[in-house]
């Protein structure tokens, strides 16, 4: 039913795309000197200011096992938001960002024991300060390549959901983030990928069926994609990622109530992203539209503290379906 499921997610983004490639005309014989707004390795030149408005929708689901393996419950859920991103280039070779985002969230848990429970999370997530410098530019090299970096500070309060409270959306803590680069146009085809690590800052989530605090410890996590786009028009081209981004362990501790120590240990994961993308105005208004799976992996939870040290192991996967419109606003 999953497979199906996706299977008519990605046949409903083909069923847009498909009117747009006969509205495209012809593919184009030129190699451009820089990519074009919406394509992989874009940043925009000295002057200019760009609006990012995106909205996404997200279906999730995972099936809970004991610490013998046996199914105790499972959990489904889904998920909105809407983002906007604003951009300037200071110079041709170095632009800066600002991000925000709002997200409404809700999962269902249904329990063997016959008890289902229903939670909600609401509200907007940290705002994010970054930048980018391109170090080689396309138009007198093979390839491109960028360096950026981004800051998210920890100003909202991060709070779990309960049946009868909603959660938040912020993460309890800074995010700090580095990206590497590259881009190679050649002829119609545009060749990308990039390296990134995630340093998270302990955080704080308030467990408001409590209440008390839950405290994480700070970590790196990494994560390398590649991908593909192929301009099949002047004014639209399609694009194929694969990201990968390896297993990492989490270090819990609940600080006033039970006083349980968590390790939680996620295994290595995969998504693939599909997408389109339409110059409705070339190199002035972009419509970009996408689809992304997230493959099953596996999370290891193992708790210490009376009565007894316990574990348990979920498998989840995840479908997104996002949309973004890009304004050149300078």
């Amino acid at each position: 039913m999953k497979i199906i499921k996706s299977i008519s997610l990605l046949l409903g983004v083909c069923a847009v795309a498909a009117p747009l490639v006969a509205w495209g005309q012809s593919v184009p014989t030129a190699t451009p000197l820089r990519t074009q707004l919406g394509q992989p390795g874009y940043i925009p030149e000295a002057g200019q200011a760009i609006s990012e408005t995106g909205y996404s929708y997200a279906t999730s689901s995972h099936e809970n096992l004991g610490a013998l393996g046996e199914a105790t419950g499972s959990v489904s859920g889904h998920s909105d938001s809407e983002t906007e991103t604003l951009l300037y280039g200071v110079t041709n070779h170095l632009s800066i960002n600002l991000h925000a985002s709002y997200q409404q969230s809700s999962a269902t848990t249904d329990r063997t024991t016959g008890v289902v429970a229903a939670t909600n999370s609401v509200g907007f997530t940290d705002p994010t300060l970054g930048a980018t410098w391109r170090v080689i530019d396309q138009g007198a090299h093979p390839f491109s390549i960028d360096l950026s970096g981004t800051y998210a500070p920890n100003l909202i309060r991060a709070k779990s959901a309960t049946a009868t409270q909603s959660g938040s959306a912020a993460l309890g803590g800074t995010e700090t983030t580095l990206t590497a680069a590259a881009t190679r146009l050649a002829g119609a085809n545009i060749f990308y990928g990039s390296v990134s690590a995630n340093y998270f800052s302990s955080r704080t989530n308030l467990i408001q069926s409590g209440p008390y605090d839950r405290v994480a410890a700070d970590q790196w996590r990494y994560g390398a994609t590649l991908g593909y786009d192929r301009i099949l028009t002047p004014k639209l081209d399609a694009n194929l990622a694969l990201h990968l981004a390896p297993s990492y362990q989490t270090d819990q501790n609940n600080l006033g109530g039970s006083g349980s120590v968590y390790a939680v240990k996620s295994d290595a994961q995969t998504s693939l992203t599909a997408g389109v993308n339409a110059a409705l105005v070339p190199n002035r208004v972009a419509l970009s539209f996408s689809y992304a799976h997230v493959f099953d992996y596996g999370s290891q939870t193992e708790i210490w503290g009376a009565p007894a040290p316990s574990s348990a192991t979920h498998h989840s996967v995840s479908d997104t379906l996002g949309v973004t419109l890009r304004f050149r606003l300078s």
